[in-house]
């Protein structure tokens, strides 16, 4: 998706060293943009994405903790 406006900005871009861009091909490029639902959906998605990664790595420090508590009763 960024590589094809990569493309678009750079391929019609000056110069050998600096790439110069005219703001006339920024004005005419089209970004196409997710509706406001799927955005909603995906940052939904990523959401508890996330909260699940929070989730394991609570449950993995209380386990590295109960270990810890029960080496030490053992030895």
């Amino acid at each position: 998706y960024i590589n094809y406006y990569e493309k678009n900005i750079f391929g019609n871009s000056a110069g050998s060293v600096i790439k110069n861009i005219k703001i006339s091909h920024l004005n005419n490029l089209k970004v196409k943009l997710l509706s406001i639902e799927n955005q909603i959906k995906i940052s939904n998605f990523l959401s508890s994405i996330d909260n699940r990664i929070s989730n394991t790595k609570n449950e993995l420090e209380n386990l590295n903790n109960l270990r810890k508590d029960m080496l030490e009763k053992i030895f």
